[in-house]
């Protein structure tokens, strides 16, 4: 789990030698630490910095500060690498910290199971 910006750049240098060492920082000020490409690039950094078949990523607001009229508390966007395929979208949840949390983890892993085989 990644709570900071700095954390989420770390996770998403899916090479040094292959990528400038700013593409990280650059992804995140370009888009912002909640973004579609930013939830996108921690799944697929997490499949390159393991053996794991799937992994998933969140990245939102989860509160009670730090929303903005672009990005409310409750925004979220996930990211899930299943299959050779990365998904992602974005949801909106109410409520308080902890509940935009649980909620949040509700939904990454119900979609999850969605798209694991039977």
């Amino acid at each position: 789990m990644t709570m900071t910006s700095l954390s989420k750049s770390e996770l998403i240098a899916l090479d040094s030698t292959a990528l400038d060492a700013n593409v990280p920082a650059a992804l995140i000020e370009q888009h912002g630490a909640v973004s579609e490409a930013v939830a996108r690039a921690m799944a697929d950094g997490a499949l390159t910095h393991s053996q794991a078949q799937v992994s998933l990523a969140v990245t939102g607001v989860a509160g009670p500060t730090g929303g903005s009229d672009e990005k409310p508390v409750g925004t979220v966007w996930f990211a899930w690498c299943v299959g050779g395929e990365t998904h992602s979208e974005m949801q909106h949840f109410a409520g308080d910290r902890g509940t935009v949390r649980a909620a949040t983890l509700r939904y990454a892993l119900q979609r999850l199971l969605g798209w694991l085989p039977a």
